[in-house]
């Protein structure tokens, strides 16, 4: 059995919205490094979960329970 990183699973759950809609492709496809690293639209609320913004220091040193409150702060799970 196959074991699933922590990316892929962010990764998974931050598939585009017209993947699983159906919906035209916008002209801002809107990555996981983006929205876990430089969105400045989040940038405070990312902050108050942690401060570095390197994506692979993100993904190997921040707890993931971090990263899960910061994604659900931000509401992106009810923008899927």
């Amino acid at each position: 059995m196959q074991k699933i990183t922590f990316s892929a699973a962010v990764s998974c759950i931050l598939i585009p919205t017209y993947l699983i809609k159906n919906k035209p492709q916008t002209l801002t496809t809107v990555t996981v490094k983006h929205i876990l690293t430089s969105c400045s639209a989040y940038k405070n609320i990312r902050e108050k979960h942690y401060s570095n913004s390197q994506l692979s220091h993100i993904l190997t040193n921040i707890s993931k329970q971090h990263i899960f409150n910061y994604l659900s702060e931000i509401n992106i799970f009810n923008k899927l």
